[in-house]
């Protein structure tokens, strides 16, 4: 990590280590990095297991992890997004004796609720949801937020497991094992340990509650002890006819009532709590016009990337990486107008809204056709008739990359940077080359930590990740000839000029418009 990043301001110090700002010394992007000092092999189990939960996260208002270095003896270091907006708690420190205004709180609680719906719905519970992992992307009272920090998270099947074994043995005495931060954690840990992804529901609760009201419901500093904490929150005792909840939108209240249900069973999930009447009413009022604001450029950046070659989608994706947030804005408020039930992925029900308020003419096999090419393989899922179909997603990064012509125009740097991961021992790529990146699990990726090609490429139903025609149709479009190479056959290469070209605007052609 040493050799790849400069390190910069110290950003602040935890129980496991520290975090750091740094620059990377050849693309000059900025990031953090977190260092982990390993404790136990346990502790670098639990290392691993954040490592390759952050992995299989591809969200909005979610950390992105880049990139992990390990030392080989007691340190890890996660490359991990800049935010420099400070966290939750902070900010809601600097509005005290008062609190956020209601509308900032609105977006910040769909935010939440969408990141962490994204999360269980791939199977993953947080278990240490509070304000403290709660981070801003920069200072702006509308910024954007990021969950952080998995190192207790945990999959749901495991969880499943620990669950059935816990009922098998109910009989035996068991201490339960509390994991999270105690005036955060659901009844249901307290009492049994035995869990699901509820217990997020509840932390939310929390977090919701206190940012309206400026109260924490179940904790007073300077009063609770860890162990009315527990008896707070195992009897639910909150004090919901207090003066803090006045001038508190009764809806908002409602939200919470359900969050913080002390039955898991009848607790709202966070998918129902972006239903709930009072998330989506702010969404549109903060949305309204967005017919508007949504354009046909959106539309003809996806279908063009549907239809570009491999190495063109490949290269979009690392490179949307190493863009920072703000050069982003665009691509993020175009994605916000077409995820419209903020579950973080797009559907074909919602492309095909979306076309149609831009006045599109697209067809349901036009947006299918779309929909397939960012998602070859598809999620099985009951078909109406009976039995599994393939249903297609749009996930956040491969969102960036096809509309990577509407952020801010990459600097040389970090088109130079992206291009060196598919060259070869010289500086231009062959087809060898790039077959040989595209086809490692880490060509994108510089051998630092366990990634899949499957990130930045999708792979076909039968597992090839890229054939030789699609090969073939790189060198065809973006190639040029080196003079004869034996035999009179003339060798392709991409020169980086061939490159930069790629990512030059190009017009496109609108479709046409019904009326």
């Amino acid at each position: 990590v040493f050799d790849d990043y400069d390190f910069l301001d110290n950003m602040g110090a935890g129980a496991f280590g520290q975090v750091m700002e740094v620059q990377h010394k050849e693309a000059g992007f900025v990031r953090a990095v977190k260092s982990v000092a390993i404790r136990s092999r346990r502790h670098y189990s639990a290392v691993e297991t954040e490592v390759t939960l952050m992995r299989r996260l591809d969200h909005p208002n979610v950390l992105r992890l880049f990139e992990s270095y390990y030392d080989g003896d007691r340190n890890v270091y996660l490359v991990i997004e800049l935010c420099s907006g400070g966290s939750l708690a902070e900010r809601e420190q600097k509005y005290r004796p008062g609190v956020m205004p209601e509308v900032h709180v609105a977006h910040m609680a769909r935010e939440l609720f969408s990141a962490v719906n994204y999360c269980h719905r791939r199977g993953i519970v947080h278990r240490d949801l509070k304000p403290d992992n709660v981070l801003f992307v920069d200072g702006g009272e509308d910024a954007h937020l990021k969950v952080i920090d998995f190192g207790l998270s945990d999959f749901r099947a495991r969880l499943a497991r620990m669950e059935t074994v816990g009922r098998n043995f109910a009989h035996q005495q068991f201490k339960p094992v509390c994991i999270g931060t105690p005036h955060f954690m659901a009844p249901e840990i307290y009492n049994s340990n035995i869990y699901d992804e509820k217990v997020d529901s509840f932390a939310c609760g929390c977090i919701l509650a206190e940012a309206l009201t400026g109260v924490h419901p179940f904790f007073q500093q300077g009063q609770d002890s860890l162990e009315s904490i527990r008896q707070n929150i195992v009897q639910g005792a909150v004090d919901w006819s207090g003066r803090h909840w006045d001038g508190v939108d009764p809806e908002a209240k409602d939200l919470v009532r359900r969050l913080l249900r002390l039955e898991r069973e009848e607790r709202s999930t966070t998918s129902a709590a972006l239903e709930h009447p009072w998330i989506v009413a702010s969404w549109r009022r903060a949305f309204c016009g967005g017919e508007e604001l949504l354009g046909a450029e959106v539309f003809e950046c996806l279908e063009r990337f549907s239809i570009w070659h491999v190495f063109g989608q490949a290269a979009s994706r690392v490179l949307v990486r190493q863009l920072a947030a703000d050069s982003m804005a665009v691509p993020r408020a175009d994605f916000r107008l077409l995820d419209s039930n903020g579950d973080g992925v797009i559907t074909h029900e919602e492309l095909m809204e979306g076309s149609r308020r831009c006045g599109l003419d697209y067809t349901a096999e036009d947006i299918a056709n779309i929909m397939e090419s960012y998602d070859r393989t598809g999620q099985l899922r009951g078909g109406v008739k009976g039995g599994l179909v393939p249903v297609y997603e749009i996930h956040w990064n491969d969102f960036q990359a096809a509309l990577i012509f509407r952020a801010r125009p990459p600097t040389d740097e970090q088109l130079r940077y992206v291009f060196r991961r598919f060259t070869g021992e010289e500086e231009v790529i062959t087809p060898q080359s790039l077959q040989e990146s595209l086809s490692s699990n880490l060509f994108c990726l510089g051998g630092h930590h366990h990634g899949s090609s499957a990130d930045y490429v999708p792979a076909t139903n039968d597992g090839e990740v890229v054939s030789r025609e699609e090969i073939q149709q790189v060198f065809g479009e973006s190639g040029s000839y080196t003079g004869l190479q034996g035999y009179g056959a003339a060798q392709r290469i991409i020169t980086f000029n061939n490159f930069r070209a790629m990512f030059q605007k190009k017009e496109t052609s609108s479709r046409k418009r019904s009326y």
